[in-house]
């Protein structure tokens, strides 16, 4: 019985062992993992052991059971597979985190490297974009539209060959090799950390690599890079577009829509100023031979133009000289060159010049001195101040194109120490380091004034203004062209004032009229006879011929010339009343040469003599506020022919003061006679 029992407990046993074993190996019905008994897992509604499971999240098989979408993809394929034989590879080691050329930290994007298309120029080396939608598996996290790193293995990868404009990546235009993914059958984890040379070169060999390119440097690709400004972008932001130009006209002596024409501009842009407009001989005004809404932009400043004759004796103006016109293009200098309210438009750079710098003025007698390291900038860029060639250059006045020398002093330096004494009769100065300029001007004016810099390599730097010399009230000036032989003399009187004027004769019997002003009692520098002229103005402080700041009288001569050279004369009054009237006279002081005529006799005196004249020429500048308001006596229609007597007395004008102390608005009324041989009462103008 025992022995049947124990028979009978065997074979229960066994029979029990038996159903364990077909536990462990038979499928069982599941619906998920926790169904399964432990390291089983739940597939396709069985528990199965993970051996027994092919088809792997990862990277798809291509089995029957997985259908392929619209496309053609398999879901979980490898889309740069271009064979269906796909060979099992050794599963790969995991990636290292944030892997610079795999990237395998991301959260799983589509199993192949079907990356969506980004947006155009900003993607990073551009692999194998394909526009295929993605599929959850290869562990690639899908970035933002414009920002993906490179997927390797993508089959459409020959059409990202336009990125070749990728300045930081440029080999990788030729990554079409890695079409094929012929071996890249099983891929299902893609964490191979080997693919750690892909820098940017062609991924000629890398047919398994399935990981997220993270070329970084290829985030630049922008197209050709835009040449970028290195100095200062001067942007002109508000540029004159009207430049006032009025139809063509024969004539600018109009009334234009309630405007007179007749105002020292170029009003229809023909080249002409003011033509047709009626003028006083020897009479100038300012000037503006630009576009009329150029006049004193920028660098355009005025110049001048003296009414004469035509050829049928009509007094009309005449050509405008002497300013500053628009360049035709702007030039890098920190000015606005061609005057269209813009400084240096459109152009990039950082010159070391700057000719946008205020001289200021300058008065008659004071130095007037340029730190030109102020308009140079020797700190900038260059620092060659010192070995560069400076050279300062100064147009003429009136006077100084008569007298045929120049009625200022000129002087450069190396320091400001170095300006100390007088400068030279020049228009120039030049050399190396000169970057101190002092000038002492004797009579009123504008002169240009040009600044040339050269650098030691040749480069060249130019600066042009208008320098005035200016000072309050009237101001009278006189000079001849035979200023070193002849005596010449001006006059000054005041209406109402002044008696008469004074004659060789009347100088002779020591009698002269102290109610005018002349050399013989009006002179500031040496004193002759008889005390200034009692017109009813005060001293004022202004500078003496010596230059120091000082009380003056009014009316004075603060310049004469007995025959002693090429020099003016000159008369100021700084303090007119609005309505005073004055005359100006020109008196011919030398009297002739006398040489006995030979008749070819051996006598022992002379029978008669012959006179010698000397022809001069003089003229006269007449100054109100610092404004040069006519030139009498330089050119054909005012120009003196037969001033050569003794006692020649020229009439010249009469003026009268329009404002007060600080205007500069008088009105003239030229007479132009002389009186031959003698001098005319004052009251006979």
């Amino acid at each position: 019985m025992k022995k049947i029992v124990s028979i009978m407990v065997c074979f229960l046993t066994a029979f029990i062992l038996s159903c364990g074993d077909s536990v462990t190996t038979d499928s069982t019905s599941c619906v998920t993992a926790f169904d399964c008994p432990d390291g089983k897992i739940c597939s396709g509604g069985m528990c199965v052991d993970p051996s027994g499971d092919t088809s792997e999240k990862g990277d798809n098989d291509g089995s029957s059971s997985e259908l392929p979408d619209e496309g053609g993809n398999v879901p979980g394929g490898d889309d740069s597979d271009t064979s269906s034989n796909d060979t099992p590879e050794n599963p790969d080691t995991p990636d290292t985190p944030n892997d610079n050329n795999d990237n395998d930290t991301e959260t799983p994007e589509t199993p192949s490297d079907n990356d969506a298309e980004n947006t155009e120029d900003s993607d990073s080396v551009s692999d194998n974009d394909t526009e295929t939608p993605e599929n959850p598996g290869d562990n690639d996290t899908e970035n933002p539209e414009g920002s993906d790193s490179v997927t390797d293995n993508d089959i459409s990868d020959t059409s990202d060959t336009s990125d070749t404009t990728d300045t930081s990546d440029t080999s990788d235009t030729s990554d079409t090799s890695d079409t094929a993914d012929t071996t890249d059958t099983t891929d299902t984890a893609d964490t191979d950390t080997t693919d750690t040379t892909d820098t940017g070169t062609a991924d000629t060999g890398d047919t398994t690599d399935t990981t997220t390119d993270t070329d970084t440097a290829d985030t630049t690709d922008t197209g050709t890079p835009e040449e970028v400004c290195e100095f200062i972008m001067h942007e002109c932001i508000n540029p004159i577009t009207d430049f006032g130009c009025l139809p063509d006209m024969a004539s600018e002596a109009v009334d234009y829509d309630g405007h007179y024409l007749c105002d020292g501009l170029d009003n229809d842009c023909d080249g002409k100023v003011d033509e047709g407009c009626g003028c006083k001989p020897g009479e100038t005004q300012p000037c503006f031979g630009g576009k009329p809404n150029q006049r004193n932009v920028g660098t355009c400043r005025d110049g001048i133009q003296s009414c004469v004759p035509d050829a049928y004796g009509n007094w009309g103006w005449g050509e405008c000289t002497g300013g500053i016109l628009p360049q035709d293009t702007d030039v890098c200098d920190l000015a606005d060159n061609d005057c269209n309210g813009c400084i240096d438009d459109g152009l990039c750079c950082n010159p070391p010049i700057n000719c946008n710098y205020d001289i200021g003025t300058a008065q008659p007698f004071n130095d007037k001195i340029i730190d030109g390291n102020q308009i140079y900038d020797t700190s900038h860029l260059f620092n060659d101040a010192a070995t560069a060639t400076w050279t300062w250059t100064l147009t003429k006045g009136p006077c100084d194109l008569v007298l045929g020398t120049t009625n200022f002093f000129m002087k450069g330096a190396t320091t400001a120490a170095g300006l100390a004494g007088d400068g030279t009769r020049t228009t120039t100065v030049s050399g190396a380091g000169l970057s101190w300029f002092k000038v002492k001007f004797l009579l009123s004016g504008s002169y240009k004034l040009k600044l040339k810099v050269t650098r030691t390599n040749g480069e060249v730097y130019e600066c042009e203004w208008i320098l005035r010399v200016v000072s309050n009230g009237l101001r009278i000036e006189l000079c001849w062209d035979t200023a070193n032989s002849v005596d010449v003399d001006l006059h000054l009187g005041k209406n109402g004032v002044t008696t008469g004027w004074t004659s060789v004769e009347d100088w002779a019997a020591g009698e002269s009229n102290l109610s005018e002003c002349f050399w013989y009692n009006c002179d500031t520098s040496r004193t002759y006879r008889g005390t200034n002229p009692t017109w009813g103005y005060g001293s004022t402080m202004n500078y003496d011929a010596n230059g120091n700041w000082t009380s003056m009288p009014n009316p004075r001569l603060d310049l004469d010339n007995r025959a002693e050279g090429l020099k003016p004369e000159n008369i100021n009054l700084d303090n007119p009343n609005d309505g005073d009237i004055f005359r100006v006279m020109v008196h011919h002081f030398t009297e002739p040469e006398e040489e006995c005529v030979d008749w070819g006799f051996l006598e022992l005196w002379c029978d008669e003599y012959e006179y010698i004249y000397t022809y001069t020429h003089p003229v006269v500048n007449v100054y109100c506020g610092g404004s040069l308001k006519a030139t009498y006596g330089a050119d054909s229609g005012t120009r003196l022919y037969d001033f050569k007597d003794q006692n020649d007395s020229w009439k010249v004008v009469e003026i009268k003061w329009v404002g007060d102390v600080t205007s500069d608005e008088c009105e003239l009324t030229p007479n132009l006679g002389v009186a031959d041989g003698y001098v005319p009462n004052y009251s006979s103008w």
